[in-house]
Formats: C-alpha cells, structure tokens, sequence
C-alpha cells in the first residue's frame, strides 16, 4: 500500500533538485512514493532525476517536452497510486516530519485535505518594488482543533488577507480529487488559482495545522518574480474565467463572490501595470466581458449592495483607461451611484440622522448627495463612538475606512437592529463618492 504520492513537476532547477529529493527521502513516514516530472528541462535535472531514479525503487521519473506545470502535475496525479498527494515544487523543500503528521491527521479526522503553512526562503536580491508574501497563519486562524468545510475555512482566511493558500501547502485525499474532478488547467501560468479555488469549493472537511512544513523559495529568475507580462495577464484572464465555470447552483454564496471579486481586483491591477507596455486594447473587452458572465452566473443584483464592486471595478478601469467602447459603461456605473445615494434620504427636515465615519468621508458622502440628489435638510449626527447610543434616529449611515465592516456590526448590534443602517463603503473600504 502507498500512502502518500509526493508530486514533483521539474523544470531547469538543478541548483535545488538534490535538496528538495532528499527532504522527501528524510521522512520519517513510510510507504511514499515521488513521481517527478521533468517537463523539458535543458539543464542537469533530468540527470539527477535519473540517478535517484535508479537508486531509489520509490522515485517514478516522467519526461515530456515543455507544457507547463498544470499539465506536469496532472500526469503526476494520473500515475500517482498513494491515497494522498502532496505537491512539491523542485526548488522547496518539505520539513522532515510533514508527511507523516498531515497523514495521520487525515487518517484520524477523515479529510479531504489537511492545510499547513511554509517559510520564505529568499534566494538572491528579489526585483525592486516585489512584494514577499507571508504564508504563516499561525495566530489567524484561532480554532485548530475543528474540522471546516472549504468555504467556512476560506472565510476566516479572507477576512484577514486576500488570498487563499498554494497547492503545495495541502495535503490532499486522492479519491476527493478524482470524486470532485478536480485538475489543473493546463498551457497556462497560475493554473494553481483555479485548482485550489474549485478545491475549497468542494472541500467538506479541511483541518489546520500551525505548523511551518513547507520551505517556499523565492528566486531572483522565477516565474514568480519575473513581473507581469501579457501572456500572464491573458493567463490570468482564463484562469478567472475558468472559475466562474466552476460555480455551480450551490455555490453562490457571499463567500464564492467575494473570493472572485478579489480576483478581479488582481486582474485590474495587472492591467494597470501593463499599460506602459502597450497591452493590447483588446484586453479591458475580455475583462468587461468576464465581469459580466461573473454577474450573470452569480445572478447579482443590478443595484445597491453589490452593484458597489461593479461601480468600483468600471472607476477603476476609468482611472487607467480612455477607451470610447466604456463610455456606456461609465455612464451605467454613475446612474447606479445615484440610485445607490439616494437610498439616503436626507431632504427630510424633521430626520435625525446618525453618520459613523471619518468627516473627511461624511463631507464626500454630503457634497456627492448635494450635487446629484438635492438638499441635505435632515440633522446630521456624527456618531463617535461605537458604544454610545444616539436617542432618535431615523437611521444610520456608515461611511467608512476597513473598519466599516466592524462599526456595521456593533452599530446593529447597539441599536437591536431596531434602526435601518446604510453602507456606503465596500468590504474592502472602497469608498463610492
């Protein structure tokens, strides 16, 4: 019997390949098996693989010309015979006893996927402005001991970072896998984004371990670091547009929606670092064009509550782009503004009305209602603290910064939900006007 498959896409890093081998080799759990996949290396790493190969029966070399490492770790999955994978990048490396925890942890809790988190390894002096992320949670998630279902963990994720986790921090059942149908896309980069996407979708129980197993290497010369080109953000394109796909009825929750949106957020950003390098025009078409399958499938609303990512995500676009095709979009995007705005009825003379913000974002919210809607005759109460109870209020609007989340729900919860509240900020403290 095979436990654990550890899946090894290879890729001209023979610097790292004997490092990476022997941290699979030292550990202390047995029955495991590596399946490496040179795909078209031009350095010595099909050699080393081979000279392993040929002293370890346990070590599986594949070659293949270059497809990119979806499909390198797809025929990995395919040859693989252990009941979990572990997916293991050749210039990282796994701590001694990883496998054998993440086993036994799946084993006892009955898993679909057992989560843990990496140390950074920097090798070489990264690109100016190249942001390093953090993949410790430790302290972020608080309960260890519970089984989550995928959504329920990617919740808790997202209210502190954007992000999700890498394929190669999960330890992964193979039989959900093949269950749930779930591969990488393949020919592209960031074929991992949709692959752990549908994999928390699917994913009904997920367990944590605060533990650093895994040791991520960033290197001078990778993918990763290399910046934005236009075949990435075309990749990127697809990959969004491969989870959209994924989404079925049941999983159009606030959670999914949230998850996507952010990812537009990416893809804008690229474009936006794209543009000096004269990214073809007709890129903003196919992200408008995903944005509105986005919205079709998830059936969002045309106005107030979510129409604030689309209002956000078109002035974003707007900031960078003069394009004539979005003109209709602009126009769109500002009668749903007003819509939004008026919501705020603050022409009432006889209306207390409770605002909890900065003044810098009340005057914004005020002199937008002005230009656009009419007076403000109501009396406006600036609500200072989130324990002090204002007497008599018709409602509360909540114009605010990334604390806005956290004042709606103290603000519900001081009032006994008895007073409507408005929001006038995203989740991610986008202010509208």
């Amino acid at each position: 019997m095979i436990k654990s498959s550890v899946i090894i896409p290879v890729y001209n890093t023979e610097k790292y390949l004997d490092q990476c081998l022997t941290s699979v080799l030292k550990q202390k759990h047995e029955e495991w098996e590596i399946i490496a996949i040179d795909d078209g290396s031009t350095d010595g790493s099909l050699k080393i693989l081979e000279n392993y190969a040929c002293k370890y029966q346990n070590i599986a070399v594949l070659k293949q010309k270059n497809k990119k490492q979806g499909y390198a770790r797809n025929r990995g999955l395919k040859e693989s015979k252990g009941k979990y994978v572990l997916f293991l990048d050749s210039d990282d490396y796994i701590d001694d006893d990883a496998i054998e925890i993440c086993y036994n942890h799946a084993e006892r809790y009955d898993l679909d996927v057992v989560l843990f988190d990496a140390k950074v390894i920097v090798d070489g002096k990264m690109p100016d402005g190249f942001e390093i992320d953090s993949f410790d949670r430790r302290g972020i998630i608080k309960d260890i001991q519970k089984v989550y279902s995928g959504k329920e963990f990617l919740k808790q994720y997202m209210d502190f970072y954007p992000d999700t986790v890498s394929p190669c921090m999960m330890y992964i059942s193979k039989d959900f896998l093949k269950r749930n149908k779930i591969y990488f896309l393949e020919g592209v980069f960031y074929e991992d984004e949709e692959f752990r996407f549908n994999l928390m979708l699917r994913a009904k129980r997920i367990m944590y371990i605060p533990r650093l197993f895994y040791n991520r290497r960033y290197r001078c010369d990778s993918t990763m670091t290399s910046g934005y080109s236009e075949e990435g953000h075309r990749d990127f394109t697809s990959v969004i547009s491969g989870m959209i796909n994924d989404i079925q009825d049941c999983d159009k929750d606030e959670v999914t929606k949230a998850y996507i949106k952010k990812r537009f957020w990416m893809l804008a950003d690229r474009y936006k670092q794209l543009k000096e390098k004269n990214l073809s025009e007709k890129n903003i078409d196919q992200i408008l064009a995903l944005l509105s399958c986005f919205w079709k499938k998830c059936e969002m609303p045309s106005d107030i509550e979510d129409v604030k990512f689309r209002l956000y995500f078109i002035q974003h676009l707007k900031s960078f782009s003069t394009a004539e095709r979005l003109k209709e979009a602009m126009e769109e995007a500002e009668s749903q503004r007003f819509v939004l705005l008026s919501r705020a009825d603050l022409s009432d003379f006889n209306a207390r009305v409770g605002v909890w913000g900065t003044s810098e974002f009340i005057d914004r919210l005020l002199n937008g209602y002005k230009t656009h809607i009419g007076p403000v005759n109501a009396s406006i109460i600036q609500i200072t603290a989130l324990k002090e109870k204002q007497k008599n209020l018709a409602y509360i609007i909540v114009v605010s910064d990334s604390k806005q989340e956290r004042a709606f729900d103290k603000l519900k919860a001081l009032y006994e939900n008895k007073i409507p509240i408005l929001r006038f900020a995203d989740v991610d403290g986008n202010f509208l006007f």
